[in-house]
């Protein structure tokens, strides 16, 4: 029988916003980072760096609790065995 593992603790080191701060003419400024297949991009117009956190933001609010994931996965698991 399929086992999952794991929990809450282990999900926190990967939800940050894709947003950092960045330099730009000596300025600081944000920047929203996106890894794609292609190489990563880092936008740092205004606009886009909204349109990023909006974004993140809206995926974390519908997200599962980390625990309720791993019940979901853990249950998905055993309906394959």
């Amino acid at each position: 029988m399929p086992s999952v593992t794991g929990g809450a603790e282990h999900a926190a080191a990967v939800v940050a916003p894709p947003v950092m701060p960045a330099v730009r003419g000596g300025e600081q400024v944000l920047a929203a980072a996106a890894e794609t297949l292609a190489g990563d991009l880092y936008l740092e117009e205004r606009a886009d760096v909204d349109r990023y956190t909006l974004a993140f933001d809206r995926l974390l609010a519908a997200a599962l609790h980390p625990d309720d994931s791993l019940r979901l996965v853990q249950q998905a698991a055993d309906a394959m065995t």
